[in-house]
């Protein structure tokens, strides 16, 4: 049975339940470098409490030495004492949450750029399957919720572990009798957490993905806006919008109502312990077992140990749903990287610029793009790869630019597999012109700086001279400081192609890769742009993606394909001449 847009968006989005073992396994190594930083967090942890149960403690003092006897004399003295360990427990929880909060951010960033630097490794065709809205909330709010799992996870652990610790040991200083009473319902709240462990699992985890669901729609919707409004779709992206936020209410709603049931029940069972303990407690208080001072203090590392048992039977549920977000990050990561730099690959001392295909094959799931492809690009010549839609024009580009690898076959520069070639080096020896330009939000001289970071002055203005932008540019009121935009707006189809060529200009790379450059251009705005490209063709290697006739005719070469096999010998006729009919372009 055939499957609705929306039901394969909504597969892509659902990430693959893993188990808690695995999620920690898996993050551990990015809090490995902080194991110094986190070991002072974890006893700074374990001493907040030690401190907060001296205190309560003295309280006792208070109470059984000085106002039950009425003897003030020792009341400065543990005034005195209790005003030191104040000072030092502000100074200890002053430096956990310091520590805390350095490890738990330092864990995130460590985490969101590998994910962010991976994002830009996946095969682009991967990346495109996915919502961008849905990825961007992955990148920040998911990763989040893994420091929560992995760090805050173990810090809660330990925290009250220590206050469990802590607090226990003085019950039975206190009276062995009534603390083993008291903790006859700390099974209860172990039975309870377990019951709900799961529930709240599943509602975080579809809470989660619907929430990334309204991202990746609004996304979509805005970037779309154009086509929203010429086409009266407007209602239409609202009814879809309000159906995902419905459907994050909902799963909204039963989260929350999971946790209300869970908060009171666990109240309850607090309430029971209590008062079994204050029945009890009574009766050893009138039979002179046990000191007023001593009971009040019982109840109160009492109702302090409740506090941490329940953190702990609801620190289950928290990593449960902490570990929701961290299983659509792990679908990120699990995502292959569309190429692998391979051990001992090297650079070349002098590239001329010969690129060669030898028996290549590339396959997509099951269809053959590219099929026993052989040809030869030579340097200081114009080579466009020619054919109809789906012919494999854009995948012989990808292949050059290694931003995928044959499936078959062997692509060479200047004899030298560039899967053997470091993947940096190999990059920085192309500059690229994409289909629609592309820009960056920024400058003038930003966009075309994009291009090499290090690049002068001089260097992006002799770039856009010879890209033939540097008269658009100065037209501005701000000439190269002027604000171009994420999209380049202001900017023509042609325009936005010609700073897209300065951009790769300004490489001095030895080979330049054009992927449709006359797209959406007219027939004067093609001829200037096959001018511009001619005219960078001397000491390059320029390749050019197109069917446009007029870009054809300007070659030196033409390799034509169909069906993912070249048709037709790679060398332009003579009839006409490249040089010739650039000439008649005026």
């Amino acid at each position: 049975m055939a499957t609705t847009p929306d039901e394969r968006d909504e597969a892509v989005a659902i990430a693959p339940a893993v188990t808690l073992r695995h999620v920690a396994r898996r993050f551990w190594p990015y809090a490995r470098p902080l194991r110094a930083w986190i070991i002072i967090g974890l006893v700074l942890v374990a001493l907040v409490p030690a401190v907060e149960a001296i205190k309560i403690w003295l309280f006792k003092l208070v109470i059984d030495d000085v106002l039950v006897p009425k003897n003030f004399d020792r009341l400065p003295e543990l005034a005195l004492v209790f005003v030191w360990f104040t000072v030092v427990g502000g100074i200890l929880s002053a430096c956990d949450e310091m520590v805390s909060t350095f490890v738990g951010e330092r864990f995130i960033l460590a985490i969101r750029m590998h994910v962010f630097r991976h994002l830009h490794r996946i095969s682009l065709i991967a990346l495109g399957r996915r919502k961008i809205g849905d990825v961007l909330a992955r990148l920040n709010g998911d990763i989040g919720a893994i420091e929560g799992f992995v760090i805050g996870g173990a810090t809660d652990l330990i925290a009250y572990g220590a206050e469990v610790v802590f607090f226990t040991a003085a019950l039975f200083l206190l009276s062995w009798d009534l603390a083993l009473v008291s903790l006859i319902v700390i099974p209860l709240f172990y039975w309870v957490a377990e019951r709900f462990s799961d529930l709240i699992r599943d509602a975080s985890r579809e809470r989660r993905r619907r929430s990334g669901s309204i991202s990746a729609l609004a996304e979509e919707s805005l970037s779309n806006a154009q086509l929203v409004q010429v086409y009266d779709r407007g209602d239409h992206q609202a009814e879809r919008y309000e159906r995902e936020s419905y459907a994050n209410l909902t799963a909204a709603l039963r989260s929350t109502k999971l946790q209300a049931i869970f908060t009171p029940l666990i109240e309850v069972i607090e309430m029971l312990g209590a008062l079994v303990v204050i029945g009890f407690g009574s009766w050893k208080l009138v039979n002179g077992h046990l000191s007023i001072g001593a009971l009040l203090v019982f109840l109160t590392y009492l109702s302090q140990l409740y506090g941490p048992v329940r953190g702990l039977s609801k620190l289950a549920t928290s990593l449960h749903s902490a570990a929701a977000g961290a299983e659509r990050v792990i679908e990120l990561l699990d995502e292959p990287a569309a190429v692998i730099e391979r051990p001992g690959s090297h650079r070349l001392l002098h590239v001329t610029g010969t690129l060669r295909f030898e028996n290549v094959t590339h396959v997509y799931g099951t269809e053959r793009v590219l099929d026993n492809v052989s040809c030869t690009i030579a340097p200081g010549t114009v080579t466009v790869i020619a054919g109809p839609n789906g012919a494999g024009k854009s995948t012989m580009a990808r292949l050059i630019l290694r931003l995928e690898d044959p499936t078959s076959g062997r692509v060479l520069l200047d004899n030298t597999d560039v899967r053997d070639l470091n993947l940096p080096w190999l990059r920085g020896r192309m500059g690229v012109v994409l289909q629609d330009g592309g820009a960056i939000d920024g400058t003038f001289r930003d966009n075309i700086a994009f291009g090499r970071l290090d690049a002068t002055d001089d260097e992006i203005r002799d770039a856009a001279i010879t890209a033939g932008i540097h008269d658009t540019i100065v037209g501005f009121a701000d000439g190269y400081d002027t604000h171009v935009g994420a999209r380049a707006a202001q900017l023509s189809g042609g325009q936005r192609q010609r700073l897209a060529i300065a951009r790769a200009l300004v490489r001095n790379a030895p080979i330049m890769v054009l992927d449709e450059p006359t797209n959406h251009l007219d027939e004067h705005g093609a001829r200037q742009l096959v001018r511009t490209i001619r005219s960078i063709a001397n000491d390059r290697t320029v390749i050019v993606i197109s069917h446009d006739p007029t870009v054809i005719a300007a070659a030196d070469h033409v390799i034509e394909l169909s069906a993912g096999r070249v048709v037709k010998p790679s060398h332009q006729p003579s009839a006409t001449p490249p040089l010739r009919v650039i000439e008649g372009i005026a």
